[in-house]
């Protein structure tokens, strides 16, 4: 197939971070994977990804060798399964510039193959359209769907039914973890399994009733993640940290995602960088500043 590509020299696409305000686990489904429904949000953190046309092959390199350089990459994989659709002989290097934290329930690997979706559909010039884009994000990971398109959004099923809400958080959060711990998402989902049978969670609707109320107390206090009892169950230091937050001010935390990071919900730029401050003072605790993504692309 030949497309009119794009005069382009390179591309850089930005990958935000996701952070999960709800996730309620409603069950195990036919195919093994799990049903959810959660408030997902975006936020400023994010990766770089610079793509750079050539004739033929795709490759791949990273800013760090803890995450895999080859078909392992959900950035790598991205580019190769719309290289199929498209039935192309074009290529691509790409470059991914980290700084989302690896295997943290932020979505760093969805993030950077949904801007992977979105550059290559430029650079290529197929004209998929975001639905388009969606569904072929789907068949690389859960979360990718609402990477492709999503600020705050309402998703559903496995992660591919995303449905942008009308209101959207405002303000600074902070994220922390236990310093170099990494969860996989299918050891906390099993863990879900053997203490609940899979199902946890009824925190979305609280979640979506206090964004519609815009206040940050409220908001706060509707928190949840149903994956966070059994994760907290098998990793005790998740806990920790989330009581450490708690303690250095965060009006609010929870578990992100499968972890282990955990969001702090704060007052502001300047309380966010006190509480940061604080957990980095504690041994084995690394923590992170950042905002809320609005819908401008903006903090």
């Amino acid at each position: 197939m030949r497309l009119e590509q794009s005069k382009l020299s390179s591309l850089m696409i930005p990958a935000h971070a996701k952070a999960n305000l709800s996730l309620d686990v409603l069950g195990i489904r036919n195919d093994g994977y799990h049903d959810i429904r959660s408030v997902m949000v975006k936020l400023c953190l994010h990766d770089r990804v610079y793509l750079y046309p050539r004739a033929s092959g795709i490759t791949l390199a990273c800013s760090t060798r803890n995450v895999p350089w080859d078909h392992r990459n959900l950035a790598h994989r991205a580019a190769v399964r719309l290289r199929r659709e498209l039935g192309v002989e074009a290529g691509v290097h790409l470059f991914v510039e980290k700084h989302i934290p690896v295997a943290a329930g932020l979505a760093g690997g969805s993030a950077d193959a949904a801007a992977v979706l979105w550059g290559l559909n430029r650079l290529w010039g197929a004209g998929l359209t975001v639905a388009q884009l969606q569904e072929l994000g789907e068949s690389i990971g859960s979360d990718v769907p609402f990477c492709i398109q999503g600020t705050c959004a309402l998703v559903t099923g496995r992660g591919e039914q995303v449905e942008e809400l009308a209101w959207a958080p405002a303000g600074w959060v902070v994220l922390a973890r236990p310093g170099g711990l990494e969860v996989p998402a299918a050891q906390a989902y099993a863990e879900l399994d053997r203490r609940a049978g899979g199902r946890a969670g009824d925190f979305t609707p609280g979640v979506m009733r206090a964004l519609a109320r815009g206040g940050l107390a409220e908001l706060a206090a509707a928190l949840g993640n149903g994956l966070e009892a059994p994760v907290m169950y098998r990793w005790p230091e998740v806990g920790q940290v989330k009581r450490a937050l708690l303690e250095a001010g965060a009006v609010g935390a929870c578990l992100s995602g499968s972890g282990p990071v955990v969001l702090g919900l704060v007052d502001g730029a300047e309380q966010g960088e006190l509480v940061a401050g604080a957990l980095a003072r504690q041994p084995g605790m690394e923590a992170w500043v950042t905002r809320f993504l609005d819908r401008t692309g903006g903090g």
